[in-house]
């Protein structure tokens, strides 16, 4: 079954920020409530001693988030550090471990972030059962898999970020979704301006970024791979970070 979920990028989420002098928390670490300069703050940490951009002075008043139920940080691994995906070199995770069964990783939430003092836009894969293994890589163009037919994502992107996550689902076994999200939001960002999440042969997505017109700028990705307990579980998830500039 095809399901397509398209966000367009209308509120801002109440999500844990990072503060703008510490990047992340340590494994075992309980995140708490920080002040953050970014409108719609990332919704989980960077990792300890990773490499960021540096960022242009920004205008804006520190916003307090309120955080949800605090979560513990088990594991937190860059393993693509702001680099140019291809089709023919992408960016690419591999989980240890065995094979999960199909439907066995569900997809419970995305989630997007900003972060002006650091010089990212993040998106957040949260699935439930283990991560996915995952690739990706810049396409000329998105296109719906399956039938080829023409995404058209939100806030006017001029690039695009394939991101394919395979053994995993976004719906139980009677179909019904099992993402918690909002249809339609928007968070005004600079550069990461919309996605697209598609249920077909595992989760698919597409991330729409923008770039100057008539220019041949890029953006950078970096992406990690972070485990966490919450009150109501152990979560995997998938976190990609588009620079600014």
């Amino acid at each position: 079954m095809r399901r397509l979920l398209v966000a367009l990028v209308t509120g801002a989420l109440t999500v844990v920020a990072c503060s703008s002098d510490d990047e992340g928390a340590d494994a075992g670490q309980t995140l708490a409530p920080t002040v953050s300069e970014s409108v719609a703050p990332s919704p989980y940490p960077t990792a300890p001693g990773d490499a960021k951009p540096e960022a242009s002075p920004t205008e804006g008043t520190p916003t307090q988030t309120t955080p949800p139920p605090s979560a513990v940080v088990e594991i937190y691994d860059t393993y693509y550090s702001w680099g140019l995906p291809t089709d023919t070199n992408p960016g690419k995770f591999t989980p240890e471990g065995d094979d999960p069964s199909p439907g066995m990783i569900q997809l419970v939430s995305v989630d997007t972030g900003e972060h002006r003092d650091k010089g990212f836009d993040r998106i957040v894969f949260k699935f439930r059962g283990g991560w996915p293994a995952a690739e990706f890589w810049f396409v000329p163009e998105p296109v719906e898999p399956g039938s080829g037919d023409p995404v058209d994502l939100p806030g006017q992107p001029n690039g695009w970020l394939f991101i394919k996550m395979e053994a995993a689902t976004d719906h139980d076994d009677q179909g019904r979704s099992v993402v918690r999200h909002l249809d339609s939001f928007d968070t005004g960002y600079s550069t990461l301006v919309g996605y697209a999440v598609h249920g077909y042969e595992g989760v698919k997505a597409h991330l729409g970024i923008r770039v100057a017109e008539n220019s041949d700028e890029e953006r950078q990705i970096s992406a990690a791979a972070m485990l966490t307990h919450e009150p109501d579980g152990k979560y995997h998830s998938l976190i990609f970070d588009v620079r600014h500039y």
